[in-house]
């Protein structure tokens, strides 16, 4: 049927044309380069970094540390089996439906983001990160929970935390810098603890629940703003001159309409995992029609990086599930243009505008920005976490149109290396593009439709990141930070799986 249609004459046009071909050449001689690269594959593939990493002196002495503290802790939690609190503690390993630890923990990552952001303090996930890793820990001094070491996570993961500590010590101003050290920590430990819970399908597939409820129901608030008319224009956000008739953009409970962007770019990949991973096609079709709420937020908050991105991480997913639909969605897309509400129109039409005050802005900072890290060796020392040890240092570097209201670099990419160095910025990004790489491989291994679902779903979130880092710097808001490194959890969770032989059908 879909051959007979106006899509299906569109794909046989793509397909016989010449750039189809050129392009397949292209795509083919790239990929036997890449696959006999040995660079390529030191750096992305299954290189021996991760296991000198292990072996080393740094490796073996974070492992010494964990099963030493195991240890340590075997006789506190023997003691609590014994005393009253024994059938809390049987009941947190796996005996309760309620009291489950991988059921509280999904709660709590869930909660986490639907509190509104007045009534939300970032010390409430440090503490919740800190008696979660308590629990694990105990737990598996028991015997009932699988020992996780740090090593496992690899390299990169290694040095962005030795970068996150280092950075205090390069920092312009320590007292606000060191707050920002304990989110990354909060987010550093929300990742392992998701990388720890998810030891198989069921219970990858139950945290991905969790962060689905978090996904629709954070988007539901923000469509509710829109309904009830609870938001107005905002000069800060919009450039109200170029976006006559663009109304007020919707952030749910994250306070920023590009906070809520950044959080639905991070877990709306995971919503179509769980949906990929749902072998009942009934809830399968519920669990992707779900996906409609958070979709319809994104365009109400009308941020142009969170379009671009949710597009790339589109096409990237069909890409690798059914890549014959590829040339159908751009045209779709194309098609679309037309019915599109005139307010998105006219946000479409300001990306590109050089007059656009936001665009402008961010050409100001980033100019200011690159002429102050090629000064004094900090690009490869950066400044030090948060806005203030920026602020600090930027003030010097400042260009016309780029002084007020500058409380980061709005790059991902520049941000990394501003604050963290060339430490932090270079372990991130290959820890990322390896991530993204060995799940690009273990999608093509893949033998099950739910494990190339999910994988899929991986690295269209990659894509998305990738992508909006070029305009945001989500991080910037702490409960971004902690989406970001709990996608970033199931990503790994879902590689050990998958390369375990784990995934199942």
């Amino acid at each position: 049927m879909l051959d007979e249609s106006i899509l299906g004459a569109a794909y046989r046009a793509w397909t016989d044309s010449g750039l189809c071909a050129l392009l397949a050449r292209l795509w083919r001689l790239l990929s036997r380069l890449a696959k006999d690269s040995l660079l390529l594959g030191r750096l992305f593939g299954q290189s021996r970094g991760d296991a000198l990493y292990a072996e080393s002196l740094p490796g073996r002495a974070f492992h010494g540390l964990t099963a030493g503290l195991l240890r340590l802790l075997r006789p506190v939690s023997g003691a609590l089996e014994r005393s009253a609190a024994g059938g809390l503690a049987r009941a947190l390993s796996a005996r309760s439906a309620v009291l489950h630890f991988d059921w509280l923990f999904g709660c709590f990552c869930c909660v986490m983001f639907l509190v509104p952001h007045s009534y939300w303090n970032n010390l409430y996930a440090l503490i919740g990160a800190l008696v979660f890793l308590a629990a694990w820990l105990l737990l598996v001094a028991a015997g009932r929970r699988e020992a996780v070491y740090p090593e496992a996570l690899g390299l990169g993961p290694a040095l962005f935390a030795l970068a996150v500590v280092l950075s205090m010590l390069f920092s312009a101003e320590r007292g606000s810098s060191l707050r920002f050290v304990l989110h990354f920590v909060t987010a550093l430990l929300l990742g392992f603890l998701v990388y720890a819970v998810c030891r198989d399908r069921d219970s990858l597939r139950r945290m991905l629940g969790f962060l689905y409820a978090a996904l629709v129901l954070v988007s539901a608030a923000a469509i509710t703003q829109r309904a009830l008319n609870l938001v107005g224009v905002n000069y800060h956000y919009t450039d109200t001159v170029l976006n006559a008739g663009v109304p007020g953009r919707v952030f749910g409970t994250l306070d920023n309409p590009n906070n809520l962007s950044a959080f639905i770019q991070m877990t709306l990949p995971l919503g179509a995992a769980l949906a990929a991973l749902c072998r009942d096609k009934r809830r399968r079709w519920l669990l992707t029609l779900g996906l409609a709420l958070p979709v319809v937020a994104l365009v109400m908050s009308y941020s142009r990086s969170g379009w671009m991105a949710m597009l790339a991480a589109a096409l990237v997913y069909v890409y690798f599930n059914e890549r014959k639909l590829v040339p159908a969605l751009v045209l779709l897309a194309l098609l679309a243009l037309p019915v599109l509400p005139q307010s998105v129109l006219t946000r479409l039409s300001t990306i590109f505008n050089s007059a656009d005050t936001s665009t402008t802005h961010r050409f100001a900072i980033w100019e200011g920005v690159t002429a102050m890290l090629r000064d004094r060796l900090y690009w490869l020392s950066g400044v030090g976490l948060g806005p203030e040890a920026f602020q600090a240092v930027y003030k010097f570097y400042a260009v016309p149109f780029g002084v007020s209201g500058v409380f980061h670099s709005q790059m991902l990419y520049l941000e990394l290396d501003v604050e963290l160095g060339l430490l932090g910025a270079a372990s991130f990004l290959w820890m990322i593009a390896k991530l993204a790489g060995r799940a690009g491989r273990a999608l093509g291994r893949s033998r099950t439709s739910g494990g190339r679902g999910l994988l899929a779903a991986v690295v269209s979130g990659f894509a998305a990141l990738a992508v909006s880092g070029f305009a945001e710097y989500m991080w910037y808001y702490p409960r971004c930070l902690f989406a970001c490194f709990l996608f970033l959890g199931v990503a790994m969770a879902a590689l050990r799986l998958e390369e375990a032989g784990k995934m199942g059908d």
